[in-house]
């Protein structure tokens, strides 16, 4: 089989960019004919190339003539789509239309129902552009404070609203968790087209039951949305022990808020991340927003590490609360820093956690999973069996 993967890669390397070059490797490993479009907002420099971005955020009939012509000179089965704001654009898949080529698309974040991608306004979940006009984001500036930004993420949406690209244009959509499904459902997108598969990650094997292990650990983004001053105000009061680990826009109020009882690392590669799950109780996933399906919560239950998370969105499903974790309510500092105080002073609960966070992984979050899912994805969009 040949797949022809497309990506608009993000200026700031993420969870999108690390599944879609996971994802390639993955069905490379298989044998499997893979190719690749992949663009970058790197690109975007200047004010002529932010207000051309902008202008074609919601059809490029250059990135579809683009690719076009490498959809001729690969000739794939089907072609699988990732990001496309806002340098790809849906136009391309006109393009996938005008060769025959089937589509399938990972849905991993809410941006062809909201302008931001995060369904959340001001710490709390909104449905506002869902529900009613998308321009309600140009109002509150929803896509990173910008009002050229938002116009162009809102123009988007509403175009492709209208014309129904996404019911029409592509054979099957890919989502992370049955949350994520039944919200798509709700926003009108076809229920037999919609299918979940969450993230994998490569297995670490299990956990030494006799290591050392103490505190809890955050690795991710230090952003907003992600609830770092959520978890920052928690340790105001919780007397665990916390690691921070990680990059981001809020990198200044992290380093700010170091104590005691609170030690940032910085960035670290995977070898390091893995380390220190080894090393901790509980992982903390405070997000104030409707992940996807984070791939650190896959590492974490690979590591047999107990996580810890909001209770919103698909967490709530990914962690199940006393079976592979914990939930806090999402946004409510004192109940993640209770809930933190209360599982560390139980250490021979958050061990039978990680028991059952390493079976997690073992059930839903393996590559062997995955790469079955794909496949099946595949099959069903181009007809085969």
């Amino acid at each position: 089989m040949k797949v022809l993967l497309a990506h608009n890669r993000y200026q700031h390397y993420g969870g999108e960019d690390a599944v879609f070059d996971a994802e390639r490797a993955l069905l490379a490993e298989a044998g499997l004919t893979v190719t690749a479009h992949v663009v970058t907002n790197d690109d975007i420099t200047g004010f002529a190339a932010r207000l051309r971005s902008g202008l074609e955020a919601p059809y490029s009939r250059r990135a579809r003539a683009a690719f076009a012509a490498q959809l001729r000179r690969d000739r794939p089965d089907v072609v699988h789509v990732h990001n496309l704001f806002p340098l790809l654009t849906p136009s391309i898949l006109d393009a996938c239309r005008d060769e025959g080529v089937p589509v399938v698309a990972t849905l991993h974040n809410y941006r062809t129902l909201c302008a931001s991608g995060l369904r959340v306004r001001n710490g709390v979940p909104c449905s506002l552009c869902v529900e009613g006009s998308p321009y309600w984001a140009v109002v509150h500036r929803c896509y990173r404070n910008s009002l050229p930004g938002s116009l162009a993420a809102a123009n988007t949406v509403m175009l492709h609203r209208a014309l129904k690209t996404w019911q029409r244009k592509v054979r099957l959509f890919i989502t992370m968790s049955d949350f994520a499904r039944a919200e798509f459902v709700a926003a009108g997108f076809p229920a037999e087209q919609l299918v979940v598969k969450p993230n994998f990650v490569p297995d670490p094997g299990p956990a030494a039951e006799d290591g050392a292990k103490d505190g809890v650990l955050y690795v991710g983004r230090l952003s907003f949305e992600k609830g770092i001053f959520v978890l920052l105000e928690a340790w105001k009061s919780a007397k665990t022990p916390l690691t921070i680990i990680g990059d981001g826009p809020e990198i200044e109020a992290v380093r700010a808020a170091q104590s005691p009882t609170v030690t940032f690392l910085g960035p670290k590669n995977t070898a390091e991340v893995l380390a220190a799950m080894r090393r901790h109780r509980f992982l903390v996933v405070p997000s104030i927003v409707f992940e996807g399906c984070p791939r650190v919560v896959a590492e974490a239950f690979g590591a047999g590490l107990p996580v810890i998370a909001s209770r919103i969105g698909s967490l709530q499903e990914l962690i199940q609360d006393g079976v592979n974790g914990l939930h806090a309510i999402a946004g409510d500092p004192a109940s993640l820093a209770r809930t933190v105080d209360a599982a560390a002073a139980d250490p021979e609960r958050a061990a039978a956690l990680g028991r059952n966070a390493r079976a997690s992984y073992e059930q839903a979050f393996t590559p062997e999973q995955s790469l079955r899912a794909l496949l099946a994805a595949y099959g069903a969009a181009i007809g085969r069996p």
